[in-house]
Order: C-alpha cells, then sequence, then structure tokens
C-alpha cells in the first residue's frame, strides 16, 4: 500500500538521472564489457556464481544530485547476495539477500570525488539471470530513484502477486461451488486455480527469502510450473472429450509425470546442482505449451459453433503467450515470462466455459419439464383411441390384423411405460425382440444377427430393448445404411452386444458428444434424444454404451450388460458339480439354491439374477418351484430339462448342460 501511494506522490516533474549503461564485469581476472540486463552465463559463458562489476564516473556527471546531498544509486535485481562499493568504501552488503527486493540505497556525498569507482561483487547461488538483472541502473534523486525501484518491484513481484491473488479468489469461488453442487468438473479447477497460486507466489521470489534458493529456484518452482501446465491439460481433458482419432490426448498427462518425478526424485536425494534441475525442465520445456495446445486442439472440434467461435481464437493466443515463455526459457528471446500476467485469463476462459455449460444445462432440464407435461398429455389424449382401435380390430378379419396387432402391442407397451404402467408379460429374449424388429424393418434396411446361445434365454424388458435396438436401426436408416448387425456373446463377467452399420458414419467432432441429449448428426431431422435415452437407460441396469468406432465405413456401438452370476436349483450332485466348475471357468458366480423359495438366499438374490430350476425335481415339481419364484419377484427363470419339446408355453427351456458358449 505505501508503494502505491508513493506513486501517487511523485512529482511529475522531470529529474535527473545519470544511467550507468556501460560496466566492466570480471571473472578470475578476464574481464568483459558488458550492459546491465544482460546475462553473464548467456553473453560471456561465465563458469563461476560469482562476478565482479565495476564502473568509474565524474563528480561533474552528477552534480544535479551532489549539490543537494541527494544522491542515490539504482541497482534493481542483483543476485542473492552482494557487496557495494564507492571508491573503495563498502556502502551496503547483502549476505543474505532476496532479489525480489530491488536495490536503491543512498550515495554519502563525502565520498563522492572527482573520479568515482563503483564495484559490486555479485553472488548468485542459482545462478539464474546471473549478474545485474536490471537494464536500467544509474544514479539519480531520490524521488527519481524510487520510481524506478517501484515500477522495478511491481513489474518482478507486484505482477505475480496481483495474478495470485485473483487466482486465490477464483480458488475460493470453485471450493465454495464444488461444495455446494459437488459437480466433480470443477476439481480440475480447484486443482488449477490452487496450483496456480502456488506457482505465481514462487514466481514473485518472496520464498527464497525462507527458503534455500537453488531448491526453491529449482525443484519445487520447476515442478509447480509443469504441475500448473498439466492441471491446464487435465481441465481441457475434463470439459473437452477427444473422439476416436485423437483419443492420444488422454495419455499426455502421464507425460508430465516423467519430469515431475526426476525433479521430486533429485529433491529428495539431496541433490544441490541447479543445472540438472534446470536442464531437466529444459530437455521438458514443450510440455510448457502443452494445455494450450490441448485446447486449441480440443476447442476446434467441439460440435458447439457458439462456443467454439469464443475459445478456439483465445485458446491460440494463450498458445501463443506459451510458446513464447518456452522460447525465453530456452534463451532464444529476450524478454520476461508473461505467464503471470495471462494466466488469470487463461482461469478466466474455463470459468465462463463451465458457467455457460451450467446455464444450458439448467435450460435443457426446464424444456425437458416442459416437454415431459406435453408428452403427458398427449398419452393422455390418445389412450381413449388407441383403445377403440384395438376394439375393432379384436373383431376384425384375423389374416389382415395381426401386423396391425403385432405394432399396436409395441406402442402399448410406449404407452404405459410413458404412464407409469407396467405390464407382466414384457419380459423378452434379445433374440426374440431383434427377430420381431427384423419382420418391422425389412422394407428399409436388412438385419442381421449372430447371437450367443446365451441370449435365446436371457430375458429382459422387450418393450425397452425395442426402443434400444430401434435408436441404433433408425439412425443407421438415416446414416444411408443398407445393413445392420447384431453380435452378442458373454465376455468377462458381461454380455457384450456390438451394433453395427454400413452407413456413412458420425461426423469426428460430435462423436465424443453422441449420447448428450441435444446432439444429433441429422441437422435437418433429429433432436438429438435417441442415444441419450439409450445411454440414461442402460446406466440404470448398470450398463453402458460407448462408440467403438465411426468413418466413412460405418459406425460400431458396443453395449455392456453386467453379468456376473447365475442360480441353480438341481438335486443332482453331479449337474451341480459340473456347473460349478464350468462357471468357474466363464469367471461366472454359481449360486446354488435350495427349493424352499423362503430362504435368506432367495430373499437377498437379486429378482434379475437368472434363475435355472431343474424340471424333474425329486422333492416337487420343477415347474411349481418357478411358479413360486415368479410370484416372489424374479424375472428370470429358467426350466432345464432333457426333454426337446417345450413344456411350458410360461417358461424359457434350455437343456442340462451348461447355458454359455465358449467353455
Amino acid at each position: 500500500m505505501k508503494i502505491f501511494i508513493a506513486m501517487l506522490l511523485i512529482s511529475f516533474n522531470a529529474f535527473a538521472f545519470f544511467p550507468l549503461e556501460g560496466w566492466k564485469a570480471c571473472e578470475n581476472e578476464k574481464c568483459f564489457d558488458v550492459k546491465a540486463g544482460d546475462d553473464l552465463y548467456l553473453k560471456t559463458k561465465f563458469k563461476s556464481s560469482e562476478a565482479t562489476y565495476f564502473r568509474d564516473f565524474n563528480s561533474s556527471e552528477v552534480d544535479f544530485c551532489a549539490q543537494t546531498n541527494n544522491c542515490w544509486l539504482f541497482l534493481g535485481s542483483i543476485g542473492d547476495q552482494a557487496i557495494v562499493k564507492l571508491n573503495g568504501r563498502v556502502i551496503a552488503k547483502y549476505d543474505s539477500y532476496s532479489h525480489f527486493e530491488s536495490v536503491n540505497l543512498f550515495l554519502p556525498t563525502d565520498l563522492i570525488t572527482q573520479k568515482n569507482h563503483v564495484e559490486i561483487v555479485v553472488k548468485d547461488l542459482n545462478q539464474t539471470r546471473f549478474g545485474l538483472r536490471s537494464p536500467d541502473t544509474g544514479i539519480g534523486t531520490k524521488d527519481e530513484t524510487f520510481k524506478k525501484f517501484v515500477v522495478d518491484l511491481l513489474l518482478r513481484t507486484g505482477g505475480p502477486l496481483l495474478s495470485a491473488f485473483t487466482l486465490f479468489v477464483f480458488f475460493i469461488g470453485f471450493l465454495a461451488t464444488y461444495t455446494i453442487h459437488r459437480n466433480k468438473k470443477t476439481l480440475p479447477l480447484i486443482f488449477m486455480s490452487f496450483t496456480s497460486v502456488l506457482y505465481l507466489v514462487s514466481f514473485s521470489e518472496i520464498p527464497r527469502r525462507y527458503f534455500d534458493p537453488i531448491i526453491m529456484s529449482g525443484p519445487i518452482h520447476f515442478t509447480l510450473r509443469l504441475l500448473l501446465d498439466l492441471s491446464i491439460v487435465i481441465v481441457a481433458l475434463t470439459f473437452y472429450k477427444p473422439h476416436l482419432k485423437i483419443r492420444f490426448l488422454n495419455f499426455l498427462p502421464f507425460i508430465y509425470a516423467i519430469p515431475i518425478s526426476v525433479m521430486l526424485g533429485g529433491w529428495i536425494l539431496g541433490v544441490q546442482d541447479y543445472h540438472f534441475f534446470k536442464t531437466t525442465l529444459l530437455i521438458a520445456a514443450p510440455l510448457v505449451a502443452g494445455g494450450s495446445l490441448v485446447l486449441s486442439i480440443l476447442a476446434f472440434f467441439y460440435f458447439d459453433r457458439a462456443e467454439k467461435k469464443i475459445t478456439f481464437p483465445l485458446s491460440v493466443i494463450f498458445l501463443s503467450f506459451q510458446i513464447y515463455d518456452l522460447l525465453i526459457f530456452w534463451e532464444i528471446l529476450k524478454g520476461s515470462f508473461i505467464v503471470k500476467w495471462y494466466l488469470p485469463f487463461f482461469l478466466i476462459l474455463f470459468a465462463w466455459i463451465y458457467i455457460r455449460r451450467s446455464v444450458l444445462e439448467v435450460s435443457a432440464l426446464k424444456v425437458d419439464a416442459l416437454v415431459g407435461d406435453q408428452v403427458k398429455k398427449i398419452i393422455h389424449d390418445l389412450a381413449s383411441p388407441f383403445d377403440r382401435i384395438k376394439s375393432l380390430l379384436s373383431v376384425g378379419n384375423k389374416e389382415n390384423s395381426d401386423i396391425l396387432n403385432s405394432n399396436l402391442k409395441e406402442l402399448e407397451g410406449i404407452l404405459n411405460s410413458f404412464k407409469g404402467e407396467s405390464k407382466p408379460d414384457t419380459e423378452g429374449t434379445v433374440e426374440e425382440i431383434l427377430t420381431t424388429l427384423a419382420e418391422n424393418f425389412k422394407d428399409k434396411i436388412q438385419i442381421k444377427k449372430d447371437l450367443w446361445t446365451v441370449f435365446s434365454w436371457y430375458s429382459v424388458d422387450s418393450i425397452l430393448f425395442s426402443r434400444l435396438f430401434s435408436n441404433f436401426i433408425t439412425n443407421a436408416i438415416k446414416a444411408g445404411a443398407t445393413e445392420v448387425s447384431f453380435n452378442a456373446k458373454y465376455s468377462n463377467r458381461n454380455l457384450v452386444i456390438e451394433i453395427s452399420d454400413n452407413g456413412r458414419g458420425i461426423q469426428p467432432n460430435l462423436q465424443p458428444y453422441i449420447f448428450q441429449k441435444g446432439t444429433s448428426s441429422n441437422f435437418n431431422d433429429g433432436q438429438g434424444l435417441g442415444l441419450s435415452f439409450v445411454k440414461e437407460s442402460l446406466e440404470i441396469m448398470d450398463g453402458t454404451v460407448k462408440l467403438k468406432s465411426s468413418d466413412h465405413d460405418g459406425t460400431i456401438f458396443s453395449i455392456t450388460l453386467p453379468f456376473t452370476q447365475i442360480a441353480l436349483i438341481d438335486d443332482n450332485p453331479l449337474v451341480v458339480e459340473t456347473w460349478d466348475v464350468l462357471a468357474k471357468k466363464n469367471n461366472l458366480d454359481l449360486i446354488v439354491l435350495g427349493e424352499n423359495d423362503q430362504s435368506e438366499t432367495h430373499i437377498h438374490l437379486s429378482k434379475f439374477t437368472p434363475v435355472f430350476v431343474d424340471y424333474q425335481l425329486s422333492g416337487k415339481s420343477g415347474i411349481d418351484v418357478a411358479i413360486n419364484l415368479i410370484k416372489s419377484g424374479f424375472k428370470r427363470v429358467i426350466i432345464t430339462t432333457g426333454h426337446r419339446e417345450n413344456i411350458s408355453a410360461n417358461f424359457k427351456q434350455v437343456g442340462k448342460n451348461f447355458p454359455l458358449e465358449g467353455i
């Protein structure tokens, strides 16, 4: 605060200032002509960490201040340790100097002679920007040199601290947001803002007053820089999902772990060589631009054009800033790092993306609620004419009404699901569902299926899965496909169904977002609701759906349903032992049940677990046991029997062999 007040009080009158531009810098009696601000290691290849500067000046050159006993020497930042001499007399000594300060010291008039000699012995413990760092050294009045002191301090320390304070405010805001909403997308933002604060504080060089300069400049500062850029990559990958062709970007965060581990390992092992840490970062320096590069790529491919118009140009600008910092660190360009200036704006961009998408999500929820109310009204209005049509068909010509009845049955199931009603006869197998769909779509597309035998008895909600599969089929038709194939098998405790077509594929920029509401590959026809319905429905069943591939040759989706256990009721020990061996071979848990459907095992077993019941039990009829299981809520009850004919139309029937293929 004193600095800012002092700046306001500085007079606007022009003060005289004598610049000390030409210096001699010596190392072991070998001297070079240098300018203040030159890096001695870069320009003169100094090998030691100590240098002696000297320069001569005449008393006439400083008469403007000597006559009023108001001469001050401004040196700016000069190193970790320094001794300043005037005409052989020590006028300042910094044994434990922290170069976040700027040297601005009084020159006693009684020491100024006709010919004057200024000598500065500088020692840099970490050899960073070795030498007199400020290019604006000189002698002037107190006001003039103090003005330069303030400007120098603000540029090197005030900027980073101001940015750090801004980012700390963001950190508190994101932390409060996560506490209230528990949105996991804010966690990377919290990590980025917190890391940024620590990095900028270390950038200000204040901690060097309290920590070893080599450790502070090396493993701590450099590691924080890599962590900062890593956090930018993680945030970018959180907001944007790479499509199949650029999915390699997901592996980029692991690359940062290599140099970070090297530097932290060196720190733990007690390495005191600053060049070790600097060389490590020089090699890993391209990672400095990794965050904005990933953001630029992902923003370019994002499907939302309104957002991309803002995020892509800004991310390219940030990329140019980071490349500029990279070139300075590689000492290709002269200048100072600008990360302290643009970093808050980087976080503001991410905050804007988060807020914008949150607003759109709330708007979508409102629209969904409104559409839901309208759908309920439409369903209610359709119920009466639907019942009348159904009644008329029941007395019509059976041959002509079979197809209509089949379609009306499917429509009835959809209506009942919207009305919140369920029917006991909606269970069916995947094979049956696909057979029906193949008949319904035979005039539009060819449906092929290659299913393991498990799908001939594994029952699912036929109405729900008809809608799920119909979404894939209709999307394939819209993509110009002539055929769609369903390949299903049991694999690694899951039922896996792959749906492939030979259509024109999905645009690459849409692929990562195809399961989100409002994302449609048919811009003129489609609301982007079909695949989002598929994803939400499968998640309720602990299942998943993913896009495996999509290009001009076609698209492949994969549905996974957990299938971890089956239950068996059989009084033949040899059958039980055989099934147990084969179940373990297929990584499947076999639950052996008794005939009493009220046992504790029955009660705690999931109602969706397939239960196989022997048709001929010694104690009672397998059919009776199966009926009791159905009454108690079990959805998938299958009769095992050696009879070839169907013994009951109410139950699926399999042989006595273990009911999975691939054993």
